[in-house]
């Protein structure tokens, strides 16, 4: 991709937990591609602070829902998020759209009409149902 496109920066996701200290009222936003980029489905990140509205992407790569470290990684944020009482949710969006945000070239606000709850989202592939399955039930186990 050309550079000189790219919007903002992206961050390497994982690993960030102490940048929520750091953000006024924050919300993660988790984003799963709609298909997968390599063996499994990729999840990145937004951290946004619901009072000004500044946000934070952290690319596809350090959280799976499925898989072994990736999805035991991806509960441990959850479980950290939910310790400190910090909101969140999961969301399926089209990789290419995915793509063109982690690239830079699209922004946040754009995204956002992009995306499609990951408790209704509609795919006939069975594997969907044990992602729905696994946010749902890391969401609502005991820390």
């Amino acid at each position: 991709m050309n550079d000189s496109k790219r919007l903002f920066n992206v961050i390497q996701g994982g690993g960030h937990w102490d940048m929520l200290d750091s953000v006024d009222s924050p919300v993660v936003t988790f984003i799963i591609e709609d298909e997968p980029s390599n063996f499994y489905c990729k999840v990145a990140y937004v951290i946004e602070s619901t009072k000004t509205r500044e946000w934070w992407l952290f690319d596809r790569g350090a959280y799976a829902l499925e898989g072994d470290s990736g999805l035991r990684d991806f509960k441990g944020f959850i479980s950290h998020l939910k310790d400190k009482g910090i909101d969140f949710s999961c969301w399926v969006i089209k990789r290419d759209t995915l793509d063109d945000f982690e690239n830079g070239t699209i922004l946040w606000q754009n995204v956002k009409s992009s995306l499609v709850p990951l408790n209704i989202y509609h795919n006939s592939d069975s594997s969907w149902s044990s992602r729905k399955h696994i946010f749902i039930e890391a969401k609502s186990s005991n820390s």
